[in-house]
């Protein structure tokens, strides 16, 4: 327990000098894709969000409509478009070939990819924004 105490003391230190080794040192195929697009984002993901920013309770059944339903209150739509998808699988199998240290998400955790010293996170606020638009919608239509 000691150790991760410790190793969660100073994992912020880490992350940094991971993120500047990481910055000046791999070159990334696809560096369009950390500016997050519009054209990245499904039109149903679009067209979800807007319901949902504009939502009036006539229009929460047009919004279920364009969610599958698996039951037991768990639902999914599409986000990212195949092209995204395929480009950021591309980027990761890209970054784990470099000749650099990894660092992952947790010591339990091998082979994910902490895509914030590949320079994600901001660029990603926007749709976690639409997630949480939709979230609260949902929660209280369903």
């Amino acid at each position: 327990i000691e150790s991760e105490i410790t190793r969660r003391r100073v994992s912020g230190k880490l992350f940094m000098e991971s993120k500047a080794l990481t910055e000046g040192n791999y070159r990334k195929l696809h560096p369009d894709i950390f500016i997050l697009k519009e054209d990245y984002l499904t039109p149903e993901f679009l067209q979800i969000v807007s319901q949902c920013k504009n939502s009036k309770n006539s229009t929460y059944v047009h919004l279920l409509k364009s969610i599958r339903d698996h039951g037991e209150r768990i639902y999914s739509f599409s986000v990212f478009t195949l092209e995204f998808c395929q480009l950021l699988l591309e980027e990761l199998v890209h970054y784990e070939k470099a000749d650099i240290p990894k660092q992952r998400p947790n010591t339990m955790n091998r082979y994910g990819v902490c895509t914030t010293v590949l320079g994600c996170v901001l660029q990603f606020w926007g749709v976690c924004y639409g997630f949480g638009v939709c979230a609260t919608v949902l929660g209280c239509v369903l």
